[in-house]
């Protein structure tokens, strides 16, 4: 029992040395001078060496490059928002270089959509389109469902751009039945508005009526503003196509009576515009010039640049059918001085990058400066030396002993996952099919999760049950609550970790990191599925990997 204690313990102890920075870079960078010079047979010790820590080394390079991948890609994200698509575009390109070092689909899939996106939004649609497609392979994959909904939305985006409306149409058709499929009211209701928007392109305006109606009730049953509020303006923009302009009007203005409560300005400016715009074809000019005045004061109290050059050129254009062309010509003159001032912020904007690509490169500069330095101390080289000599001296006392331990673990590992197998879930929830009336909403619980497995979507929450289930969500929490003595969180973690030890008594599975694992079993993150898998097994998951 002793001596057991104490070899655990000196491998734990090895694997946090393994982990330092010092023991990294010396085997990366010093170990090759120093064997060559001082061990003739350097060759066999470190083949030992590698051989030995080759899986710690293995994860910890994964993790490293996980988090560095992460950081970058969070970094991307954050610029995007400013619309620095091109800066944002270098940060997801280092945090793809990492993300391809790990075994994380999730993390791949996510960055890789993220390059499309900024490509997208860049005009390069070619190159949009092959990292969407680089994602749906990956997300197709590992039948990341909420991923495929995603890349198959964006697809069809770039195609209904590109006017090739069928594939537009096939790709928003895919992206609906994974909503449809997901429960996701809210995008459900998004690929109906896009399956609308390529009806009414090809000018078949009852199928886009029909679909527009379909995103509009979910948006209503949902109370979401914005999305009724953009459902009515493009069934108003429906109309105004047909060139029915008073009942586009109608829609336009249930659209801006929509957005009262919750306010959103983009919408209501192109509320604001599209009335002008119906009002302009009635000839109506008394109105239009309101709608048009309305829609450039909101605009400049924002500093929306876009939408002031939109407003000033529809108000030159109403002034201009009125034959007033001293007013026509006024705007017109706003429009062109407004469209110079963006032009200077853009350029303004590419100075700024530019600065940053530089002090990037110079930052870049002074670490390769500092590498060189490092290389140069022969007194970290002398310390790294006579650390991992010992090391080699405990590792090859360990050695045997560690084989001997792992060929008994082996065997004990196998009988414990074949009972893990058997039991399911016994040991925390009774699975027997009671015939009683009273247990078979259980029963019928029980059933739904372990054959369907909705937990593996990390996102299941107890709405989706309910919906699933047919139920209300108070009956589902009760029935949870009184017949596991549990809450929601808590039984369905069970199942993932449940899984998550499946998973691991693969032999296929054997070089997957927790990160990987916890993504595959549904958690959202690898402290959580830590955390629950000590829970109900007594045990860390790592002592299951190792």
């Amino acid at each position: 029992m002793t001596l057991r204690i104490l070899t655990e313990t000196i491998q734990a102890l090895l694997k946090a040395v393994c982990q330092t920075i010092v023991v990294q870079y010396f085997i990366q960078e010093i170990w090759k001078d120093i064997a060559c010079t001082y061990f003739p047979g350097h060759k066999i010790i470190l083949f030992i060496f590698i051989l030995t820590f080759a899986n710690n080394f293995e994860i910890i390079a994964q993790d490293n490059n996980y988090h560095l991948s992460q950081q970058n890609n969070i970094i991307g994200e954050s610029i995007f928002n400013q619309s620095e698509y091109e800066s944002a575009l270098n940060y997801y390109t280092i945090a793809y270089n990492y993300a391809l070092k790990t075994d994380s689909f999730k993390l791949k899939s996510d960055v890789i959509n993220n390059i499309g996106v900024c490509y997208d939004y860049l005009g390069k649609y070619d190159k949009a389109i092959f990292y969407y497609n680089q994602a749906l392979v990956l997300n197709k994959k590992y039948n990341d469902k909420r991923g495929l909904a995603t890349t198959y939305n964006n697809i069809g985006a770039i195609y209904f751009f590109w006017k090739k409306y069928d594939l537009a149409l096939e790709n928003y058709i895919a992206s609906l039945n994974l909503e449809t499929e997901l429960g996701d009211k809210k995008n459900e209701a998004a690929s109906y508005e896009n399956i609308a928007l390529v009806y009414k392109n090809t000018q078949k305006y009852k199928e886009a009526t029909h679909y527009f109606d379909k995103a509009l009730a979910i948006n209503d049953s949902l109370k979401y503003t914005l999305g009724i509020a953009r459902n009515y303006n493009n069934i108003g923009n429906l109309y105004n196509c047909r060139e029915q302009y008073s009942e586009a009007i109608k829609f336009y203005e249930k659209a801006l009576d929509a957005q009262k409560n919750d306010s959103i300005i983009e919408v209501v400016l192109y509320s604001y515009n599209n009335l002008g715009d119906a009002y302009l074809k009635q000839k109506n000019y008394e109105k239009a010039d309101v709608y048009f005045n309305k829609a450039l004061k909101l605009a400049e109290k924002q500093n929306l640049k876009v939408e002031i050059l939109f407003s000033l050129n529809s108000l030159s254009e109403l002034y201009k059918n009125k034959s007033d062309f001293k007013k026509a010509n006024y705007y017109l003159t706003q429009y062109y001085n407004t469209k110079d001032s963006v032009f200077s912020e853009i350029t303004h904007r590419q100075i700024v990058e530019l600065e940053k690509k530089y002090k990037t490169i110079e930052q870049k500069i002074k670490i390769e400066t500092q590498s060189k330095i490092i290389e140069k101390n022969k007194l970290v080289m002398l310390i790294g030396a006579i650390f991992i000599t010992l090391s080699l001296l405990l590792i090859t006392l360990l050695f045997w002993l560690y084989n001997k331990k792992n060929r008994a673990f082996s065997t004990l590992f196998e009988l414990n996952i074949e009972l893990s197998k058997k039991r399911k879930i016994e040991n925390n929830y009774s699975l027997s099919m009671d015939n009683n009336s009273e247990n078979s909403l259980k029963n019928k619980l029980l059933s739904y999760v372990e054959k369907e497995k909705p937990f593996l979507n990390s996102h299941f929450s107890i709405d989706d049950l309910a919906e699933a289930m047919h139920e209300h969500k108070k009956i589902i929490s009760k029935l949870i609550n009184n017949e596991f003595d549990t809450n929601f969180n808590h039984f369905i973690n069970r199942f993932r970790v449940i899984y998550a030890q499946e998973l691991i008594s693969n032999k296929e599975n054997k070089k997957l990191t927790l990160q990987a694992i916890a993504e595959m079993s549904g958690f959202n993150t690898r402290a959580t599925f830590i955390s629950s898998f000590k829970k109900f097994t007594g045990k860390t998951p790592s002592s299951f990997l190792h």
